[in-house]
């Protein structure tokens, strides 16, 4: 829960205090952002297209601030210009349109309202030419199910090979030990724990072989979107997954 709340914290840049205010949360997955934005004393409601909205029910039903829906990005069902904040984190580049995806959620956003986005960062185009990427056009037509199995069996297996890798090979032991065709989140986490190392390389992992699609972006495409749909004050943090912030004008 810290390093998510920590996300969240860094990507939204809102305060902690959101009492009285309405937050819109595309793309739910099992709430692992829901509860923090439940926490702020906001009224928060959030939609995912899946059945993992089960998942955050069981979750986070017992907050009495939350409304949780399954619809689709593009029919939610909500006015127009509802929503004092919006966010969508892990979504959009898995959308077959971003740029459409986009503009749809960012119609929800009240004037003087605030929307956070994240997507995957088309400027480090190295991270999708690596031999994980080239496994998708399988990996992406398997169950998920079954594909979460396997990932499940062989990340723990072949995680302390890449580490290894990385770690004691001079100069390009980072890109030797992207050949191994996992996620290692082993220098990414702020914790010593090789259980919380090993659970998070194993969602990654998935997460990248799993999606139908996956579109990066670039930040100046997303910022002339922002400005497209009306915003203004748009910053965002470059990253390889980045996230970007604005404001819809008042008029």
């Amino acid at each position: 829960m810290q390093l998510s709340e920590a996300r969240f914290i860094r990507q939204t840049n809102w305060p902690r205090d959101l009492s009285g205010e309405k937050i819109l949360e595309v793309g739910s997955g099992a709430g692992r952002f829901t509860e923090i934005a439940l926490k702020t004393g906001a009224q928060v409601f959030s939609v995912d297209a899946s059945q993992a909205v089960d998942a955050n029910w069981n979750n986070n039903g017992h907050y009495p601030n939350l409304s949780l829906c399954q619809a689709s990005l593009y029919e939610l069902p909500f006015p127009k210009g509802y929503f004092d904040k919006v966010f969508c984190f892990g979504v959009l580049q898995h959308t077959p349109d971003v740029a459409l995806a986009f503009a749809t959620i960012a119609k929800f956003v009240r004037p003087g309202g605030e929307l956070a986005v994240d997507v995957y960062n088309k400027n480090y185009w190295r991270n999708y030419h690596t031999p994980i990427y080239l496994l998708r056009p399988i990996t992406k037509r398997i169950s998920h199910n079954r594909l979460y199995r396997w990932v499940a069996w062989w990340v723990p297996r072949l995680l302390p090979v890449s580490t290894w890798l990385r770690n004691h090979i001079p100069f390009v032991g980072r890109q030797v030990s992207a050949l191994v065709p996992i996620s290692n989140y082993d220098a990414l986490l702020p914790t010593e724990s090789s259980e919380i190392i090993e659970q998070y390389s194993i969602l990654d992992t998935f997460d990248t072989l799993s999606p139908k699609y996956i579109w990066p972006q670039r930040p100046d495409t997303m910022h002339q979107w922002f400005v497209t749909a009306g915003y203004e004050n748009i910053d965002f943090d470059n990253d390889t997954v980045f996230a970007m912030r604005g404001r819809r004008k008042l008029t």
